[in-house]
């Protein structure tokens, strides 16, 4: 299925491969062309993968430490009114 000729875009949705790319432009040249949202967030995705196999011991680490840790909190703090309360 292609386009009408004379049709005028101004934005195509596509991902970041450079077949694309040059089909756009060729294509479209006018046209605005921005990523799609399920690339967006696949790549989004696989960044956060990345660092966080790159810092995982140390956010292993730092899981570790928290819980080891006892936070206390003074029953006069538990005893204490809200602040606002909500209905």
């Amino acid at each position: 299925m292609g386009l009408a000729q004379g049709t005028e875009l101004e934005l195509i949705s596509r991902d970041r491969g450079t077949t694309f790319a040059d089909g756009a432009t060729r294509g479209a040249p006018q046209a605005l062309q921005v990523a799609d949202r399920w690339h967006i967030l696949h790549n989004v995705g696989e960044a956060l993968e990345k660092v966080l196999a790159r810092h995982h011991t140390d956010l292993k680490r730092a899981s570790a430490s928290l819980l080891s840790t006892r936070l206390s909190v003074p029953r006069a703090t538990l005893a204490r009114k809200p602040l606002c309360a909500i209905t």
